[in-house]
């Protein structure tokens, strides 16, 4: 089982082979010196550079390696190399992302980014990250030099489990007042929490928190290797609880932000380089305010908006208006109810949004 995990990890790398990084970092030297020469447009002078650099000792590292151990193997998705790249002021710093199971170290990185998972409303989520924690079956970081930069898990509601977790609790009285605007959302969702209280459904909170400016072709991964375990635990019953697993329905808290100004839907700039959202086709349940295109800072947002089966926004406690690189954006908190079935076609896009990202990033 450890194997299968570690190969299931070493596929997930996204990023880092040494010839690539060899190839931007004589990239990177020769322009910085022929810019000093003042002539940064000689091609004949970037290659003598690079010629150079490389007589005079190219072959030590300029990079440095942070990684937890000496002992790993090479491939080992806990190693993360951080290269600097170019000289002085200018040097551009390149990291190495793996994927790797949460454990007790990653506490704080959790307990940090779930801070503001309730708009900036004070709530235990304290509790809630020693419960992921100490989760042994689901749940992945994102790891570079060592630091958790990100985490995707899900907690099951209504479980005998989970059913001491103040922070649940606060978690769903934090939705149904987030929808208490819409009476058909806050129906729909009151009768899905009875439902799953009941047994007679199941609701599971997908947690998916990472810093800003993470390469969005990191985002299949980690959202694969999360259903992967999910779907693992469900069919070999890890540790008799592949029935806690086994959910209908993903709950989903995440956020988002609208240009003031009423920017034309799918033409806004997200910030981070990101599109604005194009919506599809919609329900009652699914129909959203504001009008105006949102704009998300994970790319799997869009996705899991267009394949949930409730979608609400609702403006972010935390305030509504703040300058962005875009121009002035109000925050919002978005809630979506996707169901199991949809998952595998969330996946499918995702995949297929990032896959040319991802190839130009192994080129």
């Amino acid at each position: 089982e450890k194997e299968r995990k570690r190969e299931k990890e070493r596929k997930r790398r996204v990023m880092g082979k040494e010839d690539r990084k060899r190839k931007r970092k004589d990239e990177q030297t020769a322009k910085k010196r022929a810019k000093k020469a003042g002539e940064s447009d000689n091609p004949k002078v970037q290659e003598q550079e690079v010629m150079d650099e490389r007589e005079r000792g190219g072959k030590e590292e300029e990079g440095v390696n942070l990684s937890s151990s000496s002992s790993e193997e090479e491939d080992d998705p806990r190693e993360a190399d951080v290269e600097l790249v170019g000289e002085g002021d200018m040097a551009e710093v390149e990291v190495e992302f793996g994927l790797s199971d949460i454990s007790e170290s990653d506490y704080h990185a959790i307990k940090q980014a779930l801070a503001q998972y309730l708009g900036g409303r004070p709530w235990h989520g304290a509790e809630l990250a020693n419960f992921l924690v100490a989760e042994k079956n689901i749940g992945t970081a994102l790891r570079a030099a060592d630091q958790c930069f990100g985490f995707v898990s899900m907690v099951r509601l209504h479980s005998p489990r989970t059913k001491k977790l103040v922070s649940l609790k606060e978690v769903q009285d934090h939705v149904l007042q987030l929808v208490n605007a819409s009476k058909h959302k806050r129906a729909h969702l009151q009768a899905i929490f009875e439902a799953s209280g009941k047994g007679a459904k199941g609701v599971g909170l997908m947690l998916n928190e990472r810093l800003v400016n993470i390469p969005e072709s990191l985002a299949w991964p980690i959202q694969d290797n999360l259903f992967e375990e999910i779907h693992y635990a469900v069919e070999h019953n890890t540790d008799g609880d592949g029935a806690y697993f086994d959910v209908d329905y993903y709950l989903y808290i995440t956020t988002a932000v609208s240009r003031i100004g009423g920017a034309p839907p799918g033409e806004a700039p997200v910030p981070g380089g990101k599109k604005a959202v194009k919506s599809e086709s919609r329900t009652e349940l699914t129909e959203i305010k504001p009008q105006s295109a949102l704009e998300y800072g994970k790319v799997e947002d869009e996705i899991f908006q267009n394949c949930a089966e409730l979608v609400h926004v609702a403006p972010a406690q935390k305030g509504q208006q703040r300058w962005s690189l875009v121009g002035a954006v109000k925050e919002y908190q978005v809630v979506m109810l996707i169901a199991k079935d949809q998952v595998p076609r969330a996946l499918e896009r995702l995949k297929a949004l990032t896959g040319e990202v991802k190839d130009e990033a192994a080129e």
